[in-house]
């Protein structure tokens, strides 16, 4: 089986903090390019900054803020810190965007102009990163709306399961479950269920035997 790529990897395995995927995006991109300072923020905060003085970094930060909220696409910067347009690009910023919004913005610079190939694949990573961060993004919000109450089943994404679970697959886990969460009690797993015992004997009998 073919190994994923290093940077797929790194984003699947950062998907429960989108601060971690956004981190793991900004490192791809100044990697791939040989960008030497880079720098990633939301609507809140700015998340990681590489190569940056702490005065260039919020310089750089402010220079950019507007890309929150206009239109998309990469933009190029002579200057340093993302503060010239004119001229040959050492300078990289867009907004990584997921369900039609701008949700954060990256921006990554070099000592030398950038490849028109180098600009292509800046490009590419800004729209492929948007969909990791989509899905981080939703189970944050997820996570946030189940804390604090128990978590029942119709909290369950269970519309972004690619295979529905027929019943006999759902009563064969619930019944596996219900023996784990009361120490292979048959009696109480069996009340738990809403079945008497044995009932709950005899579809034991049949399911696992």
């Amino acid at each position: 089986m073919q190994a994923l790529p290093h940077a797929v990897r790194v984003l699947l395995e950062s998907l429960d903090d989108p601060e971690k995927v956004m981190a793991a995006v900004l490192d791809h991109a100044l990697l791939e390019s040989g960008a030497v300072r880079g720098l990633i923020f939301d609507r809140r905060h700015l998340l990681r900054s590489v190569g940056f003085s702490p005065a260039d970094r919020v310089a750089a930060w402010q220079s950019l803020e507007a890309l929150l909220v206009e239109p998309g696409g990469v933009r190029h910067y002579a200057g340093a810190r993302f503060t010239c347009i004119a001229g040959e690009a050492v300078g990289l910023a867009g907004a990584l965007g997921c369900a039609g919004d701008h949700v954060a913005v990256m921006a990554i610079e070099k000592e030398t102009p950038f490849m028109p190939s180098e600009i292509r694949d800046f490009s590419t990573w800004l729209e492929v990163a948007g969909k990791p961060l989509d899905v981080s993004l939703f189970y944050e919000r997820w996570k946030r709306q189940i804390a604090g109450r128990p978590l029942r089943l119709r909290d369950l994404p269970l519309e972004d399961l690619q295979h529905l679970p027929n019943l006999a697959e759902v009563e064969r886990l619930l019944m596996q479950v219900a023996m784990s969460r009361h120490q292979n009690n048959k009696g109480r797993a069996a009340a738990a269920l809403g079945l008497s015992r044995e009932g709950f004997r005899r579809k034991l009998e049949r399911e696992f035997h």
